[in-house]
């Protein structure tokens, strides 16, 4: 009996090491290692979201498909039909009661979060990711993901993604007081084949020519220059842009640090003199403008509103 009984101890003790060897060669991925997965099975499936986006005081429901073959769609399913396609560098907008365009693009416009599409790599060293809870949404497991700013100039964000596909099924855009500013929310996920089929069939039946709008130039800005911007914001775009109530073209400046953009706008006017700032947000967009040295300075992006303030006080204006 002792013998049987050390015999179980033995392969009690077996069974344990092996079990700890196991698990020393599958550890838990890391925050970092779930959101490039993330980034991954965004560009490389097959699949189908219909997602909430926030319009006024409520919502439109849309539908997202992607497929490998390079051909990407979004449909509202509500109100007036909209439609976006894009295809190689090439978006079409298509309009009920409007006549469809085009445009030179990489992306499918601003309504997909560009938490799909970051760089972690660069993004960490602005933010700390932290593996939170596990939840479930769309009817899906997911892992719940923090991106914590590591300073006061940009939002903060919540991500779930599916356990399964890595797709990502919720995002939060999260103000400096913690606050919820902004949310993307998938309420159905599909992968099943025939999603290439389908958006090939929506190609082939608007095949026809359509008139491609031209997109501003860039160009050097030398009037002015940005004295301070936000740890990790980079120049992607600088030139002049048309604006509505304004009959020429304002100087400009696009910036980003890879999730969230700002823009720059300067322009002279009549008067010298200063004028009363005017400051607001609109959920995660600060606006603010001020005139200043005879040029009016407006600043609107994805930041906090101090953020925006700092950067509009402190245009270097070149004098000649």
């Amino acid at each position: 009996m002792s013998v049987c009984y050390r015999l179980l101890q033995l392969l009690l003790l077996l069974s344990h090491a092996l079990h700890l060897t196991s698990a020393q060669a599958a550890p838990t991925a890391s925050a970092q290692q779930w959101l490039q997965q993330m980034v991954v099975a965004s560009r490389s499936s097959d699949y189908e979201l219909i997602f909430l986006r926030p319009y006024q005081a409520s919502f439109e429901t849309w539908r997202y498909r992607h497929a490998v073959i390079n051909r990407h769609q979004l449909l509202i399913l509500e109100g007036p039909p909209t439609e976006l396609r894009l295809q190689g560098n090439t978006v079409s907008y298509f309009r009920q009661a409007k006549a469809p365009l085009s445009s030179q693009a990489h992306t499918i416009g601003e309504v997909l979060p560009r938490v799909m599409q970051a760089d972690f790599k660069r993004l960490r060293a602005y933010y700390d990711f932290s593996l939170l809870s596990t939840d479930r949404m769309a009817d899906r497991d997911c892992q719940v993901i923090r991106l914590i700013p590591q300073d006061t100039h940009r939002y903060g964000y919540l991500v779930w993604l599916d356990r399964q596909s890595k797709l990502l099924l919720r995002a939060d855009l999260l103000a400096p007081s913690g606050q919820q500013a902004e949310q993307f929310r998938v309420v159905a996920l599909s992968q099943r084949a025939s999603i290439p089929q389908a958006l090939q069939r929506a190609v082939i039946n608007h095949r026809s020519s359509l008139p491609v709008v031209t997109t501003p130039q860039q160009s050097p800005i030398t009037a002015w220059q940005p004295g301070w911007l936000p740890p990790g914001f980079e120049v992607i775009w600088s030139g002049q842009r048309p604006l509505p109530s304004f009959a020429e073209p304002v100087d400009s400046q696009l910036y980003s640090d890879g999730l969230a953009t700002v823009a720059l706008y300067v322009h002279a006017t009549a008067s010298e003199m200063p004028s009363e700032p005017l400051a607001f947000q609109e959920r995660h967009y600060s606006v603010y403008s001020e005139v200043r040295l005879g040029r009016e300075i407006t600043v609107v992006g994805e930041i906090p509103l101090s953020s925006a303030r700092r950067m509009a006080q402190q245009v270097v204006v070149n004098t000649p």
